[in-house]
Formats: C-alpha cells, sequence, structure tokens
C-alpha cells in the first residue's frame, strides 16, 4: 500500500516540476479517462412564448383592401339592380386602407403588377378621416343598431346594414406580414380588369365595375350575388 502512494506521490510531485497538473499526471497513471462517462452539454429549452410564436408565425391571415360604403336598409339591399351606380365618400386620389382581417393595417396607393391589381404601403398611420371611418365601421361598434337603440325603435326596413367595396384581397402568413415596411409592394389576388366586390358585412352581395364620380369612386353594378338574388326573388313571392 504505501509502494502505490509513494508512487502516486512521486507523479504528483514530478507533474509539478514540469508544469503538468497533478491531476493529468494522475489521470496517465490511471490508465487515462477512456471510457468514462463525460457530462452531457446541457441544451437551454426555448421558452414557452417563443415556442408559441412559432407556430402562430405560420397562420394564413387575409389582407383586404376595401372602403366603406353608405350603409344599406334591408329595403335597399333587397333593390339592389344591375347598372345601379353606389357612390363612396373616398376621394380617388386618397390611398386607401389594407386591412388584416378586420384590424386597420396601413394605407397603400395602387399600382399595376402585370395583369394583376397591385399596392404599395405608403405608411402604417391613419392619414385621412376616411380610415378612421373604416376603424369604426369594422372595430368594435359595428352593428346595425347605433348603441341606445331598440329593436322596438325601428322597423326591419329602418336596419342599416353597413357595406363595402372590396378591391382586393391577399392571404399571407402572420410572419410575413409582420416584416412588411412602408414601400413594400403586395400582389393582390384580383386581376386588374376584374370586377371589385360589394359586400355587406362580411358576405358579398354583387359584383361592379370601378369607377369616379366627381372625384370620388364609385361601383357600377354589374351581377348581383347569388344571396342578393335569393333575397330579391324571395321579397317578389309576397
Amino acid at each position: 500500500m504505501n509502494g502505490i502512494a509513494g508512487a502516486v506521490d512521486s507523479a504528483a510531485n514530478g507533474a509539478a516540476l514540469v508544469g503538468v497538473e497533478p491531476s493529468s499526471a494522475l489521470a496517465s497513471f490511471s490508465g487515462g479517462t477512456e471510457g468514462a462517462e463525460q457530462p452531457q452539454e446541457q441544451v437551454p429549452a426555448r421558452p414557452v412564448e417563443e415556442q408559441r410564436w412559432q407556430v402562430c408565425s405560420r397562420l394564413p391571415v387575409q389582407l383586404v383592401v376595401t372602403i366603406p360604403l353608405p350603409p344599406l336598409s334591408l329595403k335597399e339591399l333587397v333593390e339592389l339592380r344591375e347598372g345601379q351606380v353606389m357612390l363612396s365618400s373616398w376621394l380617388s386620389r386618397d390611398d386607401v386602407p389594407l386591412l388584416a382581417e378586420e384590424v386597420f393595417l396601413a394605407n397603400v396607393s395602387f399600382e399595376p403588377a402585370g395583369s394583376y391589381l397591385g399596392v404599395r404601403i405608403s405608411g402604417f398611420q391613419r392619414k385621412s378621416a376616411g380610415a378612421a371611418e373604416m376603424v369604426q365601421l369594422y372595430g368594435k361598434t359595428r352593428g346595425v343598431l347605433a348603441e341606445g337603440d331598440t329593436d322596438a325603435d325601428h322597423t326591419l326596413n329602418d336596419i342599416r346594414l353597413p357595406a363595402s367595396l372590396c378591391f382586393g384581397s391577399k392571404t399571407m402568413l402572420l410572419h410575413q406580414i409582420m416584416d412588411l415596411t412602408a414601400g413594400d409592394a403586395i400582389v393582390l389576388e384580383r386581376a386588374v380588369h376584374a370586377p371589385v366586390n360589394i359586400l355587406v358585412g362580411r358576405r358579398i352581395v354583387a359584383f361592379g365595375e370601378l369607377i369616379s364620380v366627381r372625384g370620388y369612386y364609385g361601383v357600377k353594378l354589374t351581377k348581383l350575388a347569388e344571396p342578393a338574388r335569393r333575397l330579391r326573388e324571395s321579397q317578389a313571392q309576397f
């Protein structure tokens, strides 16, 4: 036993004299550390928020370029006809709002993208009262009756339904939308000369030709969509 202890002490002392760590000398004396279990490097776990973002960032979101039209009563909705002109209060020289689903995202200007309609982001701040009107129309205050009104105060024909003119839309992933900056261009899923959509709420009720009347955006109806057509036919039966 004393012989082994003496040999270990000699190895340690000798290693210290030549500038070698005693632990290295002991490892050499004992046959090295080959085969010994090495400590595993711990890989830090990703935060839960980061994992959730990785999932959410790939969700599809619909971008819509749209402006409000005067609200329609049920009577006006039933009486929609081909050739009718609907006029907005939005100047055709102004930028128009780009919505992400129903949330205001940016102001955009139109530009052709080959045979498709494109828009270019001009800014992420509302620049006109029209955009504020859009936020009010599609925000929490959206409804068919004004605050404080009751059904008893109105007949069905007095109820006003929110209407809008949709220039086009584009579906993008959430992380792509988050990367958008002023000056970026977006190609909409609509041909340049294709009809625009007229919506009441979220439902398409008609298609039309985009026109300008005294400097304001307007639309001339060219075809009634199936819901409006069915509503009109059912009204004619009474």
